[in-house]
């Protein structure tokens, strides 16, 4: 009987020692996983606010009908689009 409890007592110890040798045992299971995961949308919710920001920066205090040229002139809009505009804001 006693040999039955030294070894259970060495399992228990074994799982232990393996335990705190794992390298990841301070983020437990599947924790640089998660930690990897939040860099991953930290960088992707970094990099939408800058194009966002970047947007809005690049059309803030001009005049409407210079913004409108700089959108024909980059083809964002055509000809159609930017005759319409323009008399729009003409008004």
């Amino acid at each position: 009987m006693l040999n039955q409890f030294a070894h259970v007592a060495d399992t228990v110890n074994e799982g232990v020692v393996d335990h705190m040798t794992d390298s990841n045992h301070w983020l437990g299971d599947g924790g640089f996983t998660v930690f990897w995961m939040i860099v991953m949308v930290a960088v992707v919710v970094l990099v939408i606010f800058l194009i966002v920001r970047g947007t809005f920066e690049s059309t803030s205090g001009k005049d409407p009908l210079d913004v409108v040229k700089t959108r024909y002139a980059k083809g964002e809009i055509n000809k159609k689009e930017y005759e319409h505009l323009k008399k729009e804001l003409s008004k």
